[in-house]
């Protein structure tokens, strides 16, 4: 970042990881997704996750990647959209606004 605060990451399984400098935690992992199948390539979804649960992305990205569990049952996350989604995460994150 401009004033040194963040270091981003990347790695070939494509994700991105936000780090804060000044104490070495990781703050975020955003993870870009492909399309399947049929029209694989470049897709705009993508998942934004807090260490704290808190998510951000396109509901098709959140609802591809992430599944929690309640009692013994998987659902999808957006089950608990409500709590745990979070708009501009990353914004709000490093204190801009995207």
């Amino acid at each position: 970042s401009k004033k040194g605060e963040y270091v981003f990451s990347a790695s070939q399984d494509k994700t991105i990881k936000v780090w804060e400098t000044a104490t070495g935690l990781e703050l975020l992992t955003i993870l870009g997704l492909e399309k399947m199948g049929e029209y694989e390539g470049e897709s705009k979804d993508f998942v934004i996750v807090a260490p704290n649960g808190r998510i951000d992305g396109t509901k098709e990205g959140i609802n591809y990647v992430l599944y929690m569990q309640k009692e013994k049952e998987i659902v999808p996350a957006t089950e608990y959209w409500d709590k745990i989604y979070t708009p501009n995460l990353l914004g709000r994150t490093l204190g801009q606004d995207f």
